[in-house]
């Protein structure tokens, strides 16, 4: 072998499947278009996706599609099944063997058991569900007729490669890189039935791991008195608040030697769909073309645009060296103030173990130096310490800082571009513009002329809105109920979208909700925030749009229509004063633009 095949050889990259979700025929298709090498969907009321499943007739159309251009299709039956279950899922395995998809996912060793009876040429996948975190689990399954393990998503990348190097050699491994992470051990959760009587082991999970969550501590003085213990003006979000992202680890995925990578979301859209296959595509075949080059940042930014929550590698970069527990007292001796200052310093800006920026001004730097020196002083006050460095380090200097808001000519160019779009639009862009635009018109509208915060608009229900006297029935922080008036554009708008609205069937549980997601739910926070920055941006690149800036904008028109702050606090419903005067009314903006015009360079003559 010649030197430049050797060197070929060693730069060759082992060949990975790309898999993706598919909750109908029509998102299979998508998935293959933008490069997915299989996909994997539900059969009939017998997947954890119940919400998402593939009738027979769709099931064999999608099998036929893929088999006629060299994909595959997985099969999910990965329901935990009651006895009364078996004849349903003997039936099922009986189709599946006619049809022959690539593979069956199963949990469950019983269903495991049925499908090798019924179904013995379809190869057998063990689902995550299993809770596969060990490599004796793993040969337990693979003895027992299992060909691919689907492995927990609690592994590190060490546990990993230890799988990696000693399982059989006829052994496929299959991993989550990218999507929804279940708050339970492998997904295996009870939470759901718990709250809503909705089995997420039978495929009827109503993702309560994903709700927004209020929480409240009991009155130590004061038994049965609870107080709201509020993060900010969103809530607090627990449990299942961010979603797996692996980009940045797929190289060290491939070469593992890892045979299937594995995207969630069969309940997504067709877009998301389409544009997370499309980024995990392009990054594996630049990484196959070319590993030393590999930039993950270029598509960190791509599904940066995509996201719908924050983004974590979870349990994949081990995390066990940062506990803070393993940190002693005689370590925090140690430390001076020189120390505590180039700190602060790092804090400026710098890259965590993610591969995301991160950057802190004046007030983030204050914050945590305060932090800091309250745990220093706890330890010292109790003698437990005898130094204190973060005392001899001077607190960051806090400079006031402009309240970011919309002008009067931006707030119409902003609302005119949410009703007709922009000239550039295309595509399915566009589509999604047309769909919506009713819609996203009455919630911007509401916004900039109510100013209530965003968690309060996606929390209205259809009842919350009386046309008769021009309000709005919310719901403030701490669960007190208020009403809002709004005005005749507001009216019009928010008319013509619940007339829209009539004609939506939602999915259940959501049919109070007024103002809905392309999935027929209650819009989340999130999504709101996503669509006010998108739109913004459009209008001006300088200032950084949020629903907050909305409030904003309306809390200084007010105040400078009235010159009465506390009708500003009032409406916005602030108890303290001086919260409004910080924070929205310009008070002073009009005396700045006055004094631009009181000195004239060139005199007339």
């Amino acid at each position: 072998m010649c030197y430049r095949e050797r060197r070929k050889e060693k730069n060759k990259v082992k060949e990975i499947e790309l898999l993706a979700p598919a909750g109908s025929f029509e998102k299979a298709k998508i998935a293959f278009l933008y490069g997915a090498d299989a996909v994997y969907c539900g059969t009939a009321s017998l997947s954890l996706r119940s919400r998402a499943e593939i009738q027979d007739d769709d099931l064999i159309q999608t099998i036929k599609y893929a088999h006629s251009i060299g994909k595959k299709v997985y099969v999910a039956l990965n329901i935990y099944a009651w006895d009364e279950t078996y004849p349903e899922i003997i039936e099922m395995a009986k189709k599946l063997e006619e049809i022959k998809p690539d593979g069956i996912i199963a949990a469950d060793g019983g269903v495991i058991e049925t499908l090798k009876q019924y179904a013995p040429s379809v190869p057998i996948n063990v689902s995550t569900q299993a809770n596969l975190v060990s490599l004796h689990s793993c040969n337990f399954w693979y003895k027992n007729g299992a060909k691919r393990m689907i492995m927990a998503r609690e592994l590190n990348k060490e546990q990993l490669k230890y799988i990696m190097a000693n399982k059989p050699e006829g052994m496929e491994i299959e991993i989550f890189v990218h999507g929804a992470i279940c708050f339970a051990y492998s997904g295996r959760c009870f939470l759901s039935d718990f709250l809503a009587c909705r089995s997420a082991n039978l495929g009827d999970c109503a993702q309560s791991c994903r709700w927004s969550y209020n929480l409240y501590a009991e009155e130590r003085n004061n038994p049965g008195q609870y107080m709201p213990i509020e993060m900010d003006e969103h809530g607090t979000s627990i449990f299942s608040s961010k979603d797996l992202c692996l980009i940045r680890e797929l190289p060290e995925i491939i070469d593992m030697g890892v045979d299937s990578v594995k995207i969630e979301g069969r309940l997504k859209t067709e877009y998301y769909v389409a544009s997370i296959v499309n980024v995990y595509r392009n990054a594996i075949n630049d990484y196959k073309k070319d590993p030393e080059h590999y930039n993950a940042d270029k598509y960190m930014k791509e599904i940066e645009k995509i996201k719908t929550r924050e983004l974590t590698t979870f349990y994949f970069n081990d995390r066990k060296n940062k506990d803070i527990k393993e940190i002693q007292l005689q370590d925090l001796e140690k430390l001076q103030a020189v120390d505590i200052e180039e700190y602060l310093e790092y804090l400026k800006l710098y890259v965590d173990d993610e591969g995301k920026t991160h950057t802190n001004q004046e007030q983030g730097l204050h914050r945590k130096l305060a932090a800091l020196r309250s745990f220093y002083v706890y330890y010292y006050k109790r003698e437990l310490i005898s130094n204190n460095p973060t005392l001899i380090v001077d607190m960051p200097k806090l400079h006031k800082k402009e309240i970011i808001r919309l002008e009067y000519d931006e707030v119409a160019d902003l609302l005119d571009y949410v009703e007709h779009g922009g000239e550039k639009m295309s595509g399915m862009k566009k589509v999604y513009f047309e769909k919506n635009k009713v819609r996203n018109l009455a919630l911007f509208t509401l916004l900039l002329g109510t100013g209530i915060r965003v968690s309060e608009c996606v929390g209205l229900d259809v009842e919350d809105v009386d046309f008769k006297n021009n309000r709005i029935r919310i719901i403030r922080k701490g669960g007190k109920e208020d009403f809002v008036y709004f005005g005749d554009e507001v009216a019009e708008a928010l008319f013509n979208y619940m007339e829209q609205r009539k004609h939506i069937v939602t999915k259940e549980g959501h049919e109070h909700a007024l103002f809905l997601s392309a999935q027929k739910r209650r819009i989340c926070v999130q999504s709101v925030e996503n669509l006010v920055t998108d739109c913004a941006s459009q209008i001006t690149s300088i200032k950084h749009i949020t629903p907050h800036k909305l409030r904003s904008t309306y809390g200084t028109s007010l105040y400078r229509e009235t010159s009465d702050i506390y009708l500003v606090a009032e409406v916005l419903g602030h108890n303290d004063v001086n919260t409004t005067r910080k924070h929205y009314a310009a008070l002073g903006e009009d005396r700045k633009r006055m004094a631009a015009k009181a000195v004239s360079l060139r005199k007339e003559k």
